[in-house]
């Protein structure tokens, strides 16, 4: 299974996802996580000293859980 998350997924449920399975599931390679430029642009131009307290908690689980690489849109993929 491929997921990829929208930034909004971790603004009130980050502990939620966090206690969930996902992150032995991405270990495991059953799901395959992508980031995107968009999600990175979201996460890290929160701006306030409450908000990047809250990304220093979690960007170690952000980064651990990207086994996917990143997402490139099939518009941006080269035609045969």
């Amino acid at each position: 299974m491929k997921v990829i998350f929208d930034r909004s997924a971790f603004h009130d449920h980050f502990d939620l996802l966090k206690g969930s399975p996902l992150l032995q599931l991405a270990k495991e390679r059953k799901v395959l996580v992508h980031h995107t430029a968009m999600f990175l642009e979201e996460t890290l131009k929160r701006q306030g000293a409450k908000a990047r307290d809250e990304l220093r908690r979690q960007w170690p689980f952000l980064q651990s859980i990207c086994n996917g690489g990143w997402f490139k849109p099939l518009l941006d993929s080269p035609t045969t």
